[in-house]
Order: C-alpha cells, then sequence, then structure tokens
C-alpha cells in the first residue's frame, strides 16, 4: 500500500527516525491517527477503508519502535487518545 498510496508524497525518512521522533514523540495515538485518517491520501482524504488507516497507523508506530498494547489501536479514537506515542530520540 506505502509504493501505491503513501510513496508519491512521502518518503520514509519524514515518518521513520528522528524526525517522527521529534514530531510526535509523547502525543497521543489518537492524535496521529485522527491526522492520517482525516487529511490521507492527499488526493482523497479519508478515502481508504478504516482498516487501512489503523494499518498505516500500526505500521507507523511499530517502524519507530513505539510498544504496542492489545487495544493500542482502535477505530474508537477515544481509545487512542489515552495512548501516548511512545518514541524517544
Amino acid at each position: 500500500m506505502y509504493n501505491t498510496t503513501c510513496a508519491s508524497c512521502h518518503q520514509s525518512e519524514k515518518f521513520i527516525g528522528s524526525q517522527f521522533v521529534d514530531n510526535w514523540g509523547d502525543r497521543r495515538v489518537g492524535d496521529f491517527y485522527t491526522l492520517i485518517r482525516n487529511t490521507m491520501p492527499v488526493d482523497n482524504p479519508g478515502g481508504l477503508k478504516d482498516q487501512q488507516y489503523l494499518d498505516v497507523t500500526a505500521y507507523i508506530l511499530k517502524a519507530n519502535h513505539s510498544p504496542a498494547t492489545p487495544d493500542s489501536l482502535s477505530t474508537d479514537t477515544t481509545i487512542m487518545r489515552g495512548r501516548k506515542i511512545g518514541v524517544h530520540p
């Protein structure tokens, strides 16, 4: 999905590594998910399936070594608002 949907606008160093940590470390997972859900892809915001948005969020968090819990990600953003993105430089 990255190659067909995300790669045209995003290079991996923008969302994996120190730039992601600087922008999102200790912020809420729900805020990150909501941003992705409401603004991506840029040519069709909100146009992916809910599971695809959860998959993208999970992939980026995992790629940045953010610890996951079984209830970490859900289309219920109330759950995600209670969890911070646990990545640090």
